[in-house]
């Protein structure tokens, strides 16, 4: 394949993967231990077709390159809690820690405007990455309501309780836990780092309704922040 039509593939899947085509289908989801997956959470500015044209035409090789494979992402319907939202959230996976780190530290050399062009194009663009400690594999079947939530705590011990509680409180309620990702990293420039990730799946809005109205009953003393979307 040359690299215009491996370009054009690849700006191609990274544009669906933003959520922008109708998401009918369930979407699977398979990582192996040592892999890296990121999480970004976008918000496109108006008028900006051509810089971002430029800019998968410019940098999507070199990441394709370095080890970067484009997943299929979500539009984020509504906030259901917190003072963010975003209108997208795009998966992606690298092969290692050290492909995914090494493209941060050197995407300037090949493209010295890089960042500046994610900032024409995104007014926001906030990313958070794991390394995956083990195989790991997923299902999101938009039939029903996905819902993630992003909490930041305050004293590590308390918040884990939390957490724990958290989770059981989700598995009583009818909940699915799809994924949950503790701590993971930010590059510079796009801090968005909550000390837990999860995405879970309810039967219904109303099943997860009822589940958070039993969750506001929780003592959020050890909670700083949460935001919390509900994706289609």
């Amino acid at each position: 394949m040359t690299m215009t039509k491996s370009y054009l593939l690849s700006a191609l899947l990274f544009i669906l993967s933003l959520g922008v085509q109708a998401q009918s289908e369930i979407k699977s989801y398979s990582l192996k231990k040592g892999q890296v997956f990121d999480i970004i959470f976008l918000s496109t500015k108006d008028g900006t077709d051509d810089i971002q044209k430029d800019y998968f035409k410019l940098a999507f090789p070199i990441a394709e390159k370095g080890g970067y494979t484009p997943l299929n992402g979500f539009a984020i319907d509504s906030s259901l809690q917190g003072n963010y939202h975003p209108e997208v959230m795009v998966f992606g996976a690298w092969e290692s820690i050290e492909l995914r780190e090494k493209f941060v530290a050197n995407i300037d050399k090949s493209v010295p405007n890089f960042h500046e062009m994610r900032r024409a194009i995104w007014s926001n663009f906030d990313l958070t990455y794991w390394e995956v400690s083990q195989d790991y594999s997923f299902d999101v079947n938009p039939e029903k309501f996905n819902v993630v939530t992003a909490y930041w705590g305050i004293d590590d011990a308390e918040f884990q309780k939390f957490r724990k509680d958290w989770l059981k409180q989700v598995k009583e309620s009818g909940g699915n836990k799809l994924i949950g990702f503790l701590k993971g990293s930010s590059p510079f420039g796009y801090e968005y780092n909550p000390d837990f990730l999860s995405i879970v799946e309810w039967e219904s809005k109303q099943a997860f309704d009822s589940f958070n109205a039993k969750n506001k009953g929780m003592d959020h003393s050890s909670v700083k922040h949460v935001n919390q979307f509900a994706i289609q």
